[in-house]
């Protein structure tokens, strides 16, 4: 064999060895990243059966009729649109950045918009139990928003656009589409 294509062959060695190395590291700094991030809370998106979101005093509740059949209000309201789809996932749980604080005061509670918080969505589940969530204000960085859970003294971190997805609900409700009407023959 050649010193050139033994020389060759052991760049490429190298090479691809320190390039794999590199990927190695660029993994374990992601699962560190991730691993430090908690669940402010989490359920089976299957088991939910409601969810009631108000954003800034207007409402819209959402009820589970069947596998995959949301109706607005109860069982027997109409349909949601395509847009839904998904919103049972997110309400089923998420996660959060970080505990800011444990136990927070009132004056955290009202710098942190939670004294009085704009947003508040109800979660309900087959077994009969529920959850409320509420956000306030947006983190200075705004790349999150202050939250708590009921029962919870924590405020956590939860990323805005979570948030942000689940208010569109009630902003900009998901309608179903309306079939095209039927040109009339003349």
């Amino acid at each position: 064999m050649s010193y050139r294509l033994t020389f060759a062959l052991i760049a490429i060695l190298l090479i691809l060895g320190g390039y794999t190395y590199i990927l190695s590291i660029r993994g374990d700094v992601e699962d560190s990243v991730e691993s430090t991030r908690i669940w402010f809370y989490d359920s089976d998106p299957d088991e939910v059966n409601l969810i009631s979101i108000t954003y800034f005093g207007d409402s819209q509740t959402f009820v589970k009729a069947g596998p995959g059949d949301w109706r607005y209000n109860d069982v027997d309201g109409s349909d949601v649109g395509p847009r839904f789809a998904g919103t049972s996932l997110l309400a089923s749980g998420a996660q959060s950045a970080r505990v800011v604080t444990e136990t927070p005061s009132i004056q955290d509670l009202q710098d942190f918009g939670l004294a009085e918080p704009t947003f508040s969505m109800l979660v309900g589940f087959t077994t009969g139990e529920t959850v409320q969530i509420f956000l306030g204000s947006i983190s200075a960085d705004g790349r999150y928003n202050y939250a708590q859970k009921a029962g919870d003294t924590r405020v956590f971190l939860m990323d805005q656009i979570w948030g942000e997805v689940l208010a569109e609900m009630v902003t900009d409700p998901p309608l179903p589409t309306t079939p095209t009407p039927e040109e009339s023959g003349s």
